[in-house]
């Protein structure tokens, strides 16, 4: 039987609405540098069906790049994020200094290596180099992906992001 999904249309289109608002050129200059100065990470952000899988089995099959799928590492730190007055991410975000930032990057980056070494034990569960910090490749396809990707790119300042349109996977930006 196939699963339903809730979906709220009024609620996700004001959640975008916020993010709009609140992740502006002006917040993304400000914050710019801020965040952990790794550039290790790739995140590849499409809707289902866009291509990113694609996207990041191509760039994975170098042996200094491994793909570390959809992980929801970001999004499980972004919901412990919070600011004075009890504002929780996106709102938070223009309040963050560059050290929560940088801490935040470095939480995720962590996060992410603790992972890859689980998966290195278990040669059965991925192609996982050993140098894990040559670079690492996540790919997004969740609608969540599409509400954090601020939040990926303040805590992360010089990441690689692509975001794959639907139905033309060869045209990232």
């Amino acid at each position: 039987m196939r699963q339903r999904v809730s979906y709220d249309e009024a609620n996700a289109l004001g959640r975008f609405e916020r993010m709009r608002k609140i992740f502006t050129a002006g917040l993304m200059d400000e914050k710019k540098g801020l965040g952990d100065p790794s550039a290790v990470p790739v995140f590849i952000i499409g809707m289902p069906r866009s291509g990113t899988t694609l996207i990041e089995q191509i760039l994975a099959s170098h042996p200094k790049v491994f793909g570390a799928g959809e992980l929801r590492d970001m999004a499980t730190l972004a919901e412990q994020v919070s600011a004075p007055g009890g504002s929780s991410v996106p709102e938070a975000v223009p309040a963050m200094s560059g050290e929560r930032l940088r801490r935040l990057g470095a939480d995720y980056l962590h996060a992410v290596s603790d992972w890859h070494q689980q998966q290195s034990e278990s040669p059965t569960k991925c192609r996982a180099t050993s140098s894990w910090r040559a670079s690492f490749i996540s790919h997004f396809q969740m609608r969540e992906s599409f509400m954090l990707a601020g939040t990926y790119a303040t805590p992360l300042s010089p990441a690689s992001r692509s975001c794959s349109p639907a139905g033309n996977p060869t045209a990232s930006t």
